[in-house]
């Protein structure tokens, strides 16, 4: 009787093989998850620059409103001057307040 054996001929063919897949689907893991990272952190930062120029836009406004407001102090001027819509409604409603304000 011959004896068979159900060992592999090459068992270090084999083993290289499999190392061979495991650093194939690493690197592949690696990468899709490297572009999805890439993806959700630039978006992220586009957010975060047009939230910025957002913000400097209107303090840009806000800075003009001072200035016109300082040196406006002796002079009149009219509402729509201002830039920032919040200082406009302040000076609507103050310019409605003293205009129904009745002298003695």
């Amino acid at each position: 009787m011959k004896k068979t054996s159900k060992t592999p001929k090459h068992p270090q063919l084999y083993v290289f093989i499999g190392l061979t897949v495991l650093i194939a689907c690493c690197l592949i893991t690696g990468l899709v998850v490297n572009f999805i990272n890439h993806l959700h952190y630039d978006n992220l930062i586009s957010r975060a620059d047009s939230s910025a120029t957002s913000a400097q836009d209107q303090l840009g406004k806000e800075q003009y409103d001072v200035n016109l407001l300082i040196n406006a102090s002796g002079s009149t001027f009219n509402c729509y001057d201002l830039r920032s819509s919040y200082a406009r409604n302040i000076c609507y409603k103050h310019d409605n307040l003293s205009m129904n304000v009745q002298p003695n």
